[in-house]
């Protein structure tokens, strides 16, 4: 089959544009580099240890995330605050980490997706309980469907609940976190070469 010009091109495009939707689109998602890029916090009365573990899931190290106090009112949490990810309406997100309990309790540990543009939060967040075990590692990954059509960029926020719903000590391993370049683009790159192809019949 003999190629043009613009299909040339275009199929140039197509591959570069694949290979770099491949790529993390969340930074230090395996704590390489320290805590670089994340924020963890205890605040209003909840006391938190926070660190790195050799005791990981892949690479070198896991953020090690024990909360040891937490009265009511009190908040804390393990997020990206000065460094979320872009994220546009109808983009599909495929988020993953890899999860350790360390501690002997009924906590489980959840990860909140929330929703933000240039001037702030858009009020726009799910969370999702994570599967865990005690003294092993699991993989754990879901979808989440941007949904405000003003989002440039969303955050992750990980939390300790305990079975009644309420924040609570505990302790986790976290490693391997990450968010591939949303699904949409995959698909427009799909929709694009079927385009071409039934043209070119």
């Amino acid at each position: 089959m003999r190629l043009n010009g613009a299909m040339y091109v275009f199929i140039l495009t197509a591959v570069s544009l694949t290979a770099a939707v491949g790529a993390a689109e969340l930074t230090n998602g395996g704590f390489e580099d320290g805590d670089t890029d994340w924020r963890a916090y205890a605040a209003n009365g909840a006391v938190g240890n926070f660190g790195l573990t050799t005791d990981a899931y892949e690479g070198n190290h896991a953020f090690s995330f024990e909360i040891t106090a937490s009265p009511a009112g009190s908040d804390h949490g393990l997020d990206r605050w000065n460094s979320r990810f872009s994220a546009f309406t109808d983009d599909v997100l495929e988020i993953s980490a890899a999860i350790k309990k360390v501690s002997s309790d009924n906590t489980v540990l959840r990860v909140y997706v929330s929703e933000w543009d240039s001037d702030g939060y858009l009020g726009e967040s799910s969370f999702y309980t994570l599967d865990s075990t005690e003294g092993s590692y699991t993989l754990n990954t879901f979808n989440y469907s941007v949904i405000h059509s003003d989002t440039t960029e969303c955050d992750i926020k990980f939390k300790i609940f305990d079975e009644n719903g309420e924040k609570s000590t505990g302790h986790y391993y976290i490693d391997a976190v990450t968010v591939p370049e949303p699904a949409t683009a995959i698909i427009l790159i799909a929709g694009c070469l079927t385009a071409f192809s039934r043209q070119k019949k």
